[in-house]
């Protein structure tokens, strides 16, 4: 038995080329998704350090108070801030690499041809 067959059944005039399928746009379809990603990126960067400046920003509005409470919130605020801080960076990791994998996906679709 042969698997391989001996003339080949698809002819070049079957094979669509879509009008959209230009170098422009899909350029700018890419350019599109990746600035997207981006943004999304900025954003979860943005929002961790506010809410590390959160935290912290409840030190100094505990020092208006008396200096036991001070010395208990800059406690609680030193041991949050390094908790999170390493919640951020994992998630920086797993947006790194989220963003690492739909760009390869998003560039190997623009250029692959069904």
């Amino acid at each position: 038995m042969d698997f391989i067959p001996e003339k080949s059944e698809i002819q070049i005039e079957d094979i669509e080329v879509h009008k959209d399928s230009t170098l422009k746009s899909l350029i700018k379809d890419l350019g599109i998704k990746h600035l997207i990603l981006a943004v999304r990126l900025l954003a979860n960067m943005v929002a961790g350090h506010l809410v590390l400046l959160g935290i912290m920003g409840l030190i100094s509005a505990a020092a208006s108070y008396s200096t036991g409470m001070w010395a208990t919130v800059t406690g609680i605020s030193v041991v949050s801030c390094t908790l999170f801080s390493l919640l951020e960076l994992f998630v920086a990791f797993l947006q790194a690499y989220i963003f690492t994998f739909l760009s390869a996906l998003f560039i190997g679709a623009s250029v692959h041809q069904h």
